[in-house]
């Protein structure tokens, strides 16, 4: 019994051992197996033609696009362009946007195919310096005496930084020629405006805009004369607008494309707020005692240092009430108490930055000869991994 035992204890040992021996064989043959096929049906893929990436580089012009009504943010400049004299009147707007002048992007991006892709375009601009509105009148007061006011106001963004991601459609006929468009979003990224604004006025009308007292020509009761000048940035809140364009393309080698384009880039941003970094202004008049008595802001300012923050810092709302921190706007027509320590509000305001760019660039395209790449590199490292992992 002892000896059958044993028997059967030591078959049931070698039947075991054999058993593991023939399984880790046919799983070690499986997996070879299915590797093969895994690299056999990897070998059949063929890359799409045009797959690869590309850079390409562009510089141009560009010129107000959709332009709107412009205007000053400040109410003493105004909205429009008015010329007036004893004998003749102008009033016209301006229009235009924040946007144009000289340009220079560099992209990159990736074809999935010949005809489908993807890219971000870089782009630095230098918008440059425009009128945004103009006041330039002149009054016969009669008796000799005349009310004058002169004001204007340019506006520059210099450089003006976009990020604008773009999908890519192209096609060509195989040979010399093709057409590539995109469509995508605009991004400001960067670029800050800076208005200029000079006023020069023989009238009173900038203590009516600025300290809020009645519109009243002073120069009827005795000389008046106040000078304003300001420098100022503005800071501006986030935005997205759109981005188009429409090359035409003519190879120059295998790889290498140059391309004459227009592009589209349209969008409105809303101001946060205005800092000015420059302030002067210097106020003259025999009647100084008292009309300082009846304003609360100083008339007599020779630097932004010494300006209170209420006349060098403004701040855009939605809405303006009786609360709000400004004597340009008030319920009656006795002066209202502000805080001369805190900004001005203002009412939110929003400027026309798009663009219409006529450009020229080159673009070289990164493609290569899949099936040679891979049968020297690919295949060969895929073949070392598997066979790793088989040891």
């Amino acid at each position: 019994m002892k000896k059958s035992i044993l028997f059967l204890a030591v078959l049931f040992l070698v039947s075991t051992g054999f058993a593991q021996k023939k399984t880790k064989k046919s799983s070690t043959v499986a997996m070879s197996a299915k590797t093969d096929s895994k690299l056999n049906i990897r070998e059949k893929i063929t890359r799409p033609e045009g797959k690869g990436w590309f850079i390409y580089g562009t510089a141009g012009y560009g010129i107000p696009f959709i332009s709107t009504n412009k205007f000053s943010p400040f109410k003493e400049v105004g909205n429009k362009d008015w010329y007036q004299s004893p004998t003749s009147l102008s009033v016209k707007p301006i229009y235009g946007t924040l946007g144009g002048g000289w340009a220079a992007s560099l992209g990159w991006g990736h074809m999935f195919n010949k005809y489908i892709g993807i890219d971000i375009l870089h782009t630095i601009a230098f918008h440059p310096n425009r009128l945004d509105a103009r006041i330039n009148t002149t009054v016969d007061l009669g008796g000799g005496k005349i009310a004058s006011y002169y004001a204007e106001e340019y506006t520059e963004i210099k450089p003006a930084i976009y990020l604008n991601p773009h999908l890519v459609m192209h096609w060509d006929n195989g040979k010399r020629f093709g057409i590539t468009g995109k469509a995508g979003l605009c991004m400001p990224i960067g670029g800050v405006p800076i208005s200029r604004a000079k006023i020069v006025d023989h009238s009173g009308r900038l203590l009516s805009t600025l300290a809020g007292l009645p519109v009243i020509p002073l120069t009827i009761l005795a000389d008046f004369s106040s000078e304003y000048t300001a420098t100022a940035k503005t800071k501006l809140n986030p935005t997205i607008g759109v981005s188009a364009s429409i090359a035409f393309d003519v190879r120059l080698f295998k790889n290498v494309w140059a391309f004459a384009e227009m592009r589209v880039q349209a969008y409105t941003i809303s101001p946060k707020e205005t800092i000015f970094t420059e302030f002067s202004l210097k106020t003259e008049s025999p009647l100084l005692p008292l009309i300082g008595a009846l304003t609360p802001i100083p008339l007599n300012i020779a630097n932004a240092a010494e300006a209170p923050e209420y006349l060098k810092h403004f701040v855009y709302k939605k809405e303006l009430t009786e609360e709000s921190n400004t004597l340009r706007y008030t319920t009656g027509i006795s002066l209202k108490e502000i805080d001369i320590n805190k900004p001005m509000e203002e009412p939110a305001l929003k400027f026309n930055a798009s663009s219409l760019y006529f450009n020229a660039g080159v673009r070289v395209n990164f493609t290569q000869n899949w099936d040679k790449r891979r049968a020297a590199k690919v295949v060969p490292k895929r073949e070392a991994k598997a066979a790793r992992k088989n040891k």
